[in-house]
């Protein structure tokens, strides 16, 4: 007759035990594991927190100037042309808040390089450091092209003290997150007020 032991008893009891406390809680903290992955992939909470509070004026600067908080000197968006009326211009955001636009489009009624300047707030540029981040963690490369020939090239460039990141997507093609930060930064080019160096420098 086999001997039960009593440490063996005990030991089944614990690894039970611990099976059971998987199956019911594990449920419960993935959510949160979730959202706390999210947050790091999307940056630092502070950027959250200036979207979230509005945030202006001093304090904004001040989280502005903070490097773990926003690596990113500049975040820029160069779109090429293509076989049509494509818009050409790279669009360049600075963390101090300054925007910056050269255009030198053919197909408008102003064609010519032409240089233009505006701002942008906190908030905006706080967003756009999170798609930013969101981007890199989602690119496996740093080059996505479609198998045609009549399309735009977009490069998406994030500048930094030892944090320069870089992607091109021809097509559309890039991971979603990419793909959103492209669409985002190009909403830029009509959604800020420019006023063309030439005259704002008067």
């Amino acid at each position: 007759m086999t001997r039960i032991r009593p440490l063996h008893v005990l030991a089944c009891t614990l690894l039970l035990g611990l099976i059971a406390a998987a199956i019911v809680f594990v449920p419960l903290l993935l959510p949160v594991w979730r959202a706390q992955a999210y947050e790091h992939r999307a940056g630092p909470p502070e950027l959250q927190r200036i979207i979230e509070e509005g945030m202006h004026g001093d304090e904004a600067r001040a989280l502005a100037a903070r490097r773990d908080v926003f690596p990113y000197d500049s975040i820029s968006l160069d779109s090429g042309a293509c076989f049509g009326p494509c818009p050409v211009y790279v669009l360049t955001l600075h963390r101090d808040g300054r925007a910056h636009l050269v255009t030198n489009d053919v197909w408008t009624n102003q064609p010519g390089r032409r240089m233009y300047v505006g701002r942008i707030s906190p908030i905006d540029y706080a967003r756009v450091t999170q798609m930013v981040f969101l981007a890199k963690a989602a690119a496996r490369e740093s080059s996505y092209a479609g198998n045609w020939t009549d399309d735009a090239k977009m490069v998406v460039q994030a500048n930094g003290p030892g944090v320069d990141w870089q992607v091109s997507d021809y097509g559309g093609v890039s991971p979603p997150e990419v793909w959103s930060l492209i669409l985002v930064l190009s909403s830029f080019r009509e959604g800020i007020e420019w006023q063309e160096e030439s005259t704002a420098s008067r």
